[in-house]
């Protein structure tokens, strides 16, 4: 890894991201194949097995997903 690839601005946003990010994360590419801006979006993200893996352990995260 180089500095160039930890100056990730975030997956929602425009501009620098890292390689796994931009390539690898398998939610970044649902939510991109879907045409989504977040998961909080897609109308299946309570049945989402690869969203389940962050939510189960993060309730935060799915209430920001869900705008509450």
């Amino acid at each position: 890894m180089t500095q160039d690839m930890i100056n990730c601005v975030g997956c929602r946003l425009t501009g620098v991201k890292t390689p796994f990010c931009q390539f690898l994360c398998k939610i970044r590419q649902c939510a991109l194949g879907r045409k989504v801006v977040t998961c909080g979006d897609c109308t299946e993200m309570t049945s989402c097995s690869k969203l389940s893996e962050i939510i189960s352990n993060n309730p935060d995260a799915k209430r920001r997903l869900e705008g509450k």
